[in-house]
């Protein structure tokens, strides 16, 4: 199959899935009259702007720890060219239709920029997205315990709560396994390889964690600070919910929330399971004093912290309009990369198929 066609038919699914979960959710609030009551509610713009302003901070410290990674493979890269470059990647996420991620552009931009590094500047990108979100299920573990979440006996509560242990768990042996040295003589290597569907993806988080194998400090304050942008956009949600209904569930209660929701965005869509899991958890937690979150209340909230977000990364437009070239170029270089690796691809075949009939 062309490989344009395979990108626009996964395109096809992605938004398939993200129309029905948002049809499901609105259905769903409709019988509820949860949207009636929303529109009703007067809203604290003071609490949206407080929300609004922890996404922010939240977003900044992400590259603020992607330039840390960045630096310690020896590519010097200014804060303010971190800040640039991050943005314009943030922005390119927002693209409903997936085309390009903001990922590829921030490697591109980066490897462009310093001739030589484009294997260090994807290594940074990859490990970014790991720590991410590796931190962000170590949270939501430490929560659930911490709360006494894990005692709700609700169906939501218990799947949520062996989601979250079993990710982390995978996660730990995983990234253990791949940044120990391989002293299996490249069986390791070959191995991960083979593995269907995963194996290209694993051997190249393998190749991005060794580069940081003796970057022990550098991965520790990353991870530190992670800690601190999980903690910002759980604050930001908090206020979001405060900002929109007379009743929210407490600040603590919220860092459950956010990091065991948003374990839903390791699904690669651009919408919709950050908003579906929010509102199966909020009627979850009791409110003293106050009717329980109904169906529609949590999606309503997903939505707003969501566009919060969106306003954020709206900042990037601004880098955007003055390095259209420089993306352009970027883009191109991306376009190259990959026909050269499919070009390397197919010279492969016919030498790997040689050595199976030598083997036979």
């Amino acid at each position: 199959m062309n490989e344009q066609v395979k990108k626009f038919l996964i395109v096809l699914i992605k938004l398939a899935v993200i129309v029905g979960i948002f049809a499901f959710l609105i259905e769903r609030a409709a019988r509820e009259d949860a949207f009636a009551e929303f529109v009703k509610r007067d809203k604290n713009w003071w609490f949206l702007l407080i929300g609004f302003f922890f996404s922010l901070v939240a977003v900044v410290m992400t590259l603020i720890r992607w330039r840390w990674l960045v630096d310690a493979l020896g590519v010097g890269l200014s804060l303010n060219e971190a800040l640039r470059i991050g943005f314009i990647g943030l922005l390119f996420n927002l693209s409903p239709m997936g085309i390009v991620g903001g990922d590829v552009v921030k490697t591109c931009i980066l490897g462009r920029k310093y001739p030589g590094t484009m294997m260090k500047s994807a290594a940074s990108v990859i490990v970014d997205r790991v720590i991410g979100l590796y931190v962000m299920f170590l949270i939501a573990m430490t929560m659930v315990f911490a709360t006494g979440f894990y005692h709700k006996t609700q169906y939501e509560a218990r799947f949520a709560v062996t989601a979250v242990v079993a990710l982390t768990l995978a996660a730990t042996i995983c990234i253990l396994v791949l940044m120990s040295p391989d002293s299996s003589r490249g069986m390791r290597h070959r191995i991960i390889r083979g593995l269907p569907l995963v194996g290209e993806l694993l051997d190249r988080l393998t190749a991005a964690l060794q580069l940081y194998r003796d970057q022990k400090a550098v991965l520790f304050r990353s991870c530190l600070i992670t800690f601190f942008v999980h903690a910002s956009f759980s604050v930001s949600l908090y206020f979001i919910a405060r900002g929109l209904f007379d009743y929210s569930p407490s600040c603590m209660e919220h860092f459950v929330l956010y990091p065991v929701a948003n374990t839903g965005s390791i699904i690669p869509l651009s919408a919709g399971p950050l908003e579906y899991f929010l509102d199966m958890l909020y009627p979850l937690f009791e409110i003293p004093g106050h009717e329980a979150y109904r169906a529609g209340f949590g999606m309503m909230a997903g939505i707003v912290f969501r566009l919060a977000g969106i306003l954020v990364t709206g900042l990037g437009m601004i880098y955007y309009l003055g390095s259209r070239s420089e993306i352009s170029a970027a883009l191109k270089t991306m376009d190259s990369h990959e026909e050269e690796q499919a070009s390397i691809a197919q010279e492969q075949q016919p030498t790997q198929k040689h050595q199976e009939s030598d083997c036979e």
